[in-house]
């Protein structure tokens, strides 16, 4: 079952306007409920456009966006609601910060859901506790934080929401590689305890190699390819194509095949390339 669903999505800036552009041409895509997708693509590709109509921030020019089976945009008073299903977590997004306390800024989204004072509190502990933070964070400033921190604040401000989907448009750059996994190990365990959908930009393969069961490709404002993991990045050539690279160690295998090493060409991860050595050794 797909929990989001574009048809025929198009979105133009500045229309009638010597800025016109066309951000997205006719996108057609389905992701399925509870699985974790990556997005990629250069800088002007579509992305960031077109996960701002996952919860209605923007409106299509033409086409249409369906969550759960329903058209977001049937009832224009309505779309709101999207938002609490549809989290979704910008490239910068310490730059959402405005409260005078990290449990404020936390809480903001659950207060404007109506839920008891019990639920936010509990909510708030949940996410700060998703994103690797501690407790003791939240009577602080989070203005007074670093900058890994104030993400990793606003990313639990879009999870204290409890969304269905949660988007997270580059959510590790700017961390240092320690932070980075962590955090990224955290979302990972969110994503298999809570069961819900994930959906992550990124511009490293190898995070979303690791991470992520499908991956779209974003090119000239259309879907290039969209399917497993294994499919996408088997497919080098069509990375190529676009501009794009394929994960680390899959170049290195690569390399090794063309120096004249019969190894296999379908490993994208450090995991998958230990699993394969360990194998080939049992077998001899």
């Amino acid at each position: 079952m797909s929990i989001i669903k574009t048809c025929n999505l198009s979105y133009v800036y500045s229309v009638d306007t010597p800025f016109e552009k066309q951000a997205l041409n006719n996108v057609n895509l389905e992701i399925k409920d509870k699985s974790f997708v990556g997005i990629m693509g250069h800088t002007g590709s579509g992305k960031s456009t077109l996960i701002q109509h996952f919860n209605g921030l923007l409106e299509p020019t033409s086409g249409k966006v369906y969550i759960d089976g329903k058209d977001i945009w049937a009832d224009k008073n309505n779309v709101y609601k999207y938002r609490f299903k549809v989290g979704v977590s910008f490239q910068y997004p310490e730059h959402q910060l405005f409260e005078e306390t990290v449990f404020k800024d936390v809480a903001f989204g659950p207060r404007n859901m109506e839920l008891s004072n019990e639920e936010i509190e509990k909510r708030v502990d949940w996410a700060i506790s998703v994103v690797g933070l501690s407790s003791e964070f939240l009577e602080r400033s989070p203005f007074e934080l670093s900058g890994g921190q104030k993400r990793k604040v606003a990313l639990a401000g879009v999870i204290s929401m409890d969304p269905d989907v949660l988007v997270l448009d580059e959510p590790t750059a700017g961390l240092d590689p320690k932070s980075k996994n962590l955090l990224l190990e955290n979302i990972k365990k969110y994503h298999q305890k809570r069961g819900n959908t994930v959906i992550l930009i990124s511009h490293n393969m190898d995070d979303v190699a690791q991470y992520c069961s499908d991956v779209i490709l974003m090119h000239d404002a259309k879907v290039s390819s969209f399917g497993k993991v294994d499919d996408i990045f088997g497919n080098v050539e069509t990375l190529l194509k676009i501009g794009l690279s394929p994960p680390t160690i899959t170049q290195v295998f690569l390399l090794l095949n063309k120096q004249g090493y019969e190894v296999g060409n379908n490993i994208h991860t450090v995991e998958k390339a230990v699993e394969y050595f360990e194998n080939k050794i049992i077998k001899k």
